[in-house]
């Protein structure tokens, strides 16, 4: 067929196929007018993928290596988050998330915030598709912040009150607006990963009395893999948005979201007003709703606020061993 000698002949394709003599092309039809040739080693491994056009022949895609069995590694715009992606509110983020203590003196906790932020140097390159750039740029903050948490570990450092640029009252209010913000985006511009869809799945097989686990369906087989009381989570959600069977818009996933990202907040301003009184919980709250990176978790209608809710609790759970216990517990099997 045509479409095979177009695709055989882009110049990776034929770089990876003489890396594996004997491999073979199949091509399928796919939606949007496109045309999919992928090539297979002897021992059937997807070796390459090209897509087509249908009306011009045109070669759209071409892919080889790791990428070929990981669309999410190839730069896809917005298929993590979509609005959340947007320079304008990226940027803006991290800018609020330091706007608070943009003041003197400058101690080591400002190279701390600059190690959080420096994660979007990473994630740029991921949103590119240059995953052999965005893995490496992650460490030196990993490493950095691996080494801080050590050294705090020690044991409680006397240092003075930090001084704040902006008062309680402009911290509460820019919650607010925050808050508002992020639910708002989530409704209008996010999108759901596997993660939220396989929430889903599993809330409505419980509601319905069904096998969790080696039993879901052909568009996420394995979605499975998480721990039960995940599904478990979902399952209100999923009673008041009742899955359709298909990975459409999936309301229970963005409602989930939004209400772990806000037990998040809730839980982290509780705890702030334990530890150092209203002024530190508004501000903790706040720094959450500020950090691009919770924003990208909720928008892409993700269930990972719910470790952090879940360990937030046992935080706040102090004093009653047993249930601090559970909280862990129930945070670990999600």
């Amino acid at each position: 067929m045509g479409i095979v000698r177009v695709a055989a002949a882009v110049r990776k394709v034929r770089a990876v196929r003489a890396e594996h003599p004997g491999s073979y092309a199949r091509s399928y039809l796919r939606s949007g007018r496109r045309w999919q040739v992928s090539f297979y080693s002897q021992q059937r491994a997807e070796i390459a993928q090209v897509l087509l056009d249908d009306r011009t022949g045109r070669v759209l895609e071409g892919w080889t290596g790791f990428r070929v069995a990981w669309p999410m590694a190839r730069g896809y715009p917005g298929q993590f988050g979509r609005a959340a992606n947007a320079p304008w509110i990226w940027v803006g983020l991290c800018v609020l998330f330091v706007l608070p203590f943009l003041c003197p003196p400058w101690r080591l906790f400002h190279a701390d915030l600059a190690a959080l932020l420096a994660f979007s140097v990473s994630y740029a390159f991921f949103g590119t598709g240059n995953i052999e750039v965005s893995v490496p740029t992650a460490v030196p903050p990993l490493v950095w912040l691996l080494g801080r948490l050590l050294w705090l570990a020690r044991g409680p450092v006397p240092t003075p009150p930090v001084r704040l640029l902006l008062s309680a009252d402009a911290l509460t209010v820019a919650l607010a607006f925050l808050i508002g913000a992020r639910v708002v985006l989530n409704i209008v511009d996010g999108n759901v990963i596997d993660v939220g869809y396989a929430g889903v799945i599993g809330g409505d097989r419980l509601l319905h009395g069904e096998a969790l686990w080696n039993a879901f369906p052909a568009d996420l087989p394995r979605g499975d893999t998480y721990g039960p009381a995940l599904y478990l989570a979902y399952a209100p959600f999923g009673a008041m948005w009742p899955w359709s069977g298909t990975w459409d818009g999936l309301p229970a996933a963005h409602a989930a979201a939004v209400a772990f990202d806000l037990a998040c907040i809730g839980g982290l301003w509780l705890a702030g007003r334990r530890l150092g009184g209203s002024v530190l919980g508004v501000l903790l709250a706040y720094l959450w709703a500020a950090y691009p990176f919770t924003l990208l978790v909720a928008n892409s209608g993700s269930s990972d606020a719910l470790v952090g809710a879940g360990v937030l609790g046992a935080f706040l759970l102090l004093g009653r061993p047993a249930a601090r216990g559970a909280a862990v517990a129930a945070a670990g099997l999600t």
